[in-house]
């Protein structure tokens, strides 16, 4: 796993937002291997961008705030199914299209949650916890 937090380079809320990240066997250094021989994925990643919760608030939702990211609540959530891939051995990417990165305020940091699941055995390894600034890119019309 990735040292907590994890500082993700800053990105702006008017780009697609491209992230590759290398998983190891924290015990041996090795990549891990992450499709089988026909490259099929042995397991399931999910990356979820949040805003940071509220201090003193974790509790006490729904938070009455004047923005839709005040909730604390994933305003962002991929998959294999949409915006994760497996380019290579013991590598994921993820790519969140402008149009999805436009719904993250400016001048903000998110946190950001990557996590493998390995359902046939019952396992779960959080890969990733981390916080993305995100820069306003202007209004892009």
């Amino acid at each position: 796993m990735y040292g907590f937090p994890t500082y993700l380079p800053t990105a702006s809320n008017r780009e697609t937002w491209l992230q590759t990240i290398q998983i190891f066997d924290d015990d041996t250094g090795d990549l891990i291997t992450l499709t089988d021989g026909s490259g099929n994925p042995l397991y399931q990643f999910y990356c979820e961008i949040s805003p940071p919760r509220r201090s003193g608030r974790y509790n006490d939702f729904p938070y009455n705030g004047p923005w839709y990211d005040d909730y604390g609540e994933p305003i962002i959530m991929a998959s294999l199914a949409d915006y994760i891939t497996l380019p290579d051995s013991g590598t994921i990417q993820i790519q969140i299209p402008y149009t999805v990165m436009q719904t993250l305020r400016g001048g903000r940091t998110y946190h950001v949650y990557i996590r493998m699941e390995d359902a046939a055995n019952n396992d779960a390894r959080q890969i990733l916890i981390g916080k993305l600034p995100i820069a306003f890119g202007g209004r892009g019309t």
